[in-house]
């Protein structure tokens, strides 16, 4: 695994840094809960992703799983220009499809990107 640029990880630092008063808040609130049992319990069409270098890539499918009408992908990395472009363009693409052809809740769009494989 490569590190992201040094521009990249300057942001992303200040980013921590800005919430470092906060931030054990959302991991409380995430291991408090029984998650999968109330993912079962959403009814609206989802899109489970995380991009290819998230710690957490290898549980999109459970997660997804989880959930009764849902598409996944492992995107690419968000450290690049192109890697931040490709889920940006899934993501309003799994959207635009969902307005125009899925009057009812079902999973209507496979994912943009298989596991693994990166964008055309």
């Amino acid at each position: 695994m490569t590190l992201p640029s040094a521009e990249v990880l300057h942001s992303m630092a200040v980013e921590l840094l800005k919430s470092l008063r906060h931030y054990h808040k959302g991991y409380r609130a995430a291991f408090r809960h029984a998650d999968r049992e109330r993912m079962a319990l959403i009814t609206q069409p989802t899109y489970c992703m995380a991009s290819a270098d998230d710690l957490l890539v290898d549980r999109v499918g459970i997660a997804a799983a989880q959930v009764k009408h849902c598409v996944s992908g492992v995107l690419p990395s968000e450290s690049t220009a192109s890697g931040l472009r490709a889920k940006a363009e899934a993501v309003a693409g799994w959207i635009l499809h969902r307005r125009e052809g899925a009057a009812g809740v079902g999973p209507t769009l496979s994912s943009p990107y298989e596991a693994g494989s990166t964008p055309a």
